[in-house]
């Protein structure tokens, strides 16, 4: 469930993927042409126009080009500014596009229709009428811990909420007012829920966005790669421009603060503060299903099919595989190491997914460090995962348990 535009664009000579990137990057400007990022496959390009929104999609078919992209994370003033982006690219490059078009099952528009009408007050009024559906449609469904407009793949929080917006934490009693109220009564909704709420990108605007990027982008560590410090650097120069345009603004100074210090490289440290879902432990997903629970700000990379989770002291590896044999979870936990092993500890698992491991003091020598090591497995069924948990003393040895019984 979503707003947003799909339309069809009639092209007499076809446009190279590069010109478009080039006519986007070179009408962009300011903190917009910091927020851009560029993808590309065979027939397809993909261009981040906002950091908190899914990427605008561009797709050749034949002499044709589709243009599809989702707005409702953002809010009407990128929508707006996405339609005539699109528009006035389409009379520069020569691209006629088709904003209300039935062919068959396939159906191209503005689904706002704000293209034709232009009115910015009910291009709200239709935001507001799909967030009115989303609150009916969360207080249906009877669960909690909704994540609403973060991205796809976004680890969840193990802290209790019953939903996140990339915006804020957000209660039941919040749902309810809005399915329970009239359209005209929920502009505050609007204000709290949407990034972009106002048509113009005023100061409000930029300390959501950076909000946004605070609460849900923000690694909490020191940038690993470029990635990481664009986010950074968004959040740094999203919060600037609303001082800026609003030197009075309240602004979550403390965390700012703490994102300059990561981009200069000074020492620093987490505020304890509202802001920042990644200061939590978090839920991620790893392959074939599997799940495991770490602290959020844990730099992370794959290295040979595993994925590595680590930071100064720690580091937490997982791989997971397949399984044919017969034997049952149990057997198979039971029987995953040596059990003659010396100066080794055995650990069952403490959940109801069958597990064994062990924890043995080790040194490396070349690097003169020393270190503990827990080593386990966990299997359901035809899968299982091995985790290898490296920790530097044995005041960590609980964290080290607590982390391979999260696996499940």
């Amino acid at each position: 469930m979503g707003l947003g535009i799909n339309i069809k664009g009639e092209v007499t000579n076809p446009t190279s993927f590069i010109a478009i990137q080039e006519y986007i990057t070179n009408n962009s400007s300011g903190l917009f042409k910091d927020f851009l990022s560029f993808s590309e496959d065979e027939n397809s390009l993909y261009v981040r126009l906002h950091p908190c929104e899914e990427t605008v999609h561009f797709e050749y078919i034949g002499n044709h080009l589709i243009c599809s992209a989702k707005t409702n994370s953002v809010g009407p003033g990128y929508h707006a500014y996405l339609v005539e982006f699109i528009e006035k690219l389409g009379t520069d490059l020569g691209v006629q596009w088709h904003w209300n078009l039935e062919e068959g099952d396939d159906y191209y528009s503005d689904e706002t229709d704000y293209y034709n009408h232009r009115d910015f007050k009910q291009l709200q009024i239709e935001m507001l009428e799909w967030l009115r559906q989303l609150a009916k449609s969360v207080m249906e469904n009877g669960n909690k811990n909704f994540m609403l407009s973060v991205p796809g793949g976004y680890p969840r929080p193990s802290f209790d909420y019953f939903a996140i917006s990339q915006l804020r934490i957000l209660h039941r009693e919040w749902f309810e007012q809005i399915a329970n109220l009239e359209i005209h009564e929920l502009k505050w909704a609007g204000q709290e829920f949407f990034i972009w709420w106002n048509k113009q990108d005023d100061q409000h605007f930029y300390k959501a966005t950076g909000t946004a990027l605070l609460n849900v982008e923000c690694p909490w560590h020191y940038p690993a790669d470029d990635s990481e410090r664009k986010v950074l650097n968004n959040i740094d120069r999203c919060f600037q421009q609303a001082e800026q345009l609003s030197p009075k603004i309240d602004l979550p100074r403390e965390d700012w603060y703490t994102v300059k210090n990561y981009l200069n490289g000074n020492d620093t440290h987490i505020p304890e503060t509202e802001f920042g879902y990644r200061k939590h432990i978090m839920t991620f997903d790893l392959a074939g299903n599997w799940m495991i629970d770490l602290p959020g700000n844990l730099y992370r990379s794959i290295e040979d099919d595993s994925e590595v989770y680590y930071d100064h002291d720690r580091t937490v590896r997982s791989r997971c595989y397949t399984r044919s044999d017969k034997r049952s979870d149990d057997e198979y936990a039971n029987d995953f190491f040596d059990d003659a092993s010396a100066g080794t500890e055995f650990l069952e698992s403490e959940t109801d997914i069958a597990g064994k491991a062990i924890v043995y003091y080790s040194i490396d020598k070349e690097a003169e460090q020393e270190y503990w090591i827990l080593q386990g497995v966990k299997v359901k069924e035809h899968k299982f995962v091995l985790s290898t948990i490296c920790y530097p003393t044995e005041e960590h040895k609980q964290w080290a348990i607590d982390t391979w019984n999260s696996v499940r």
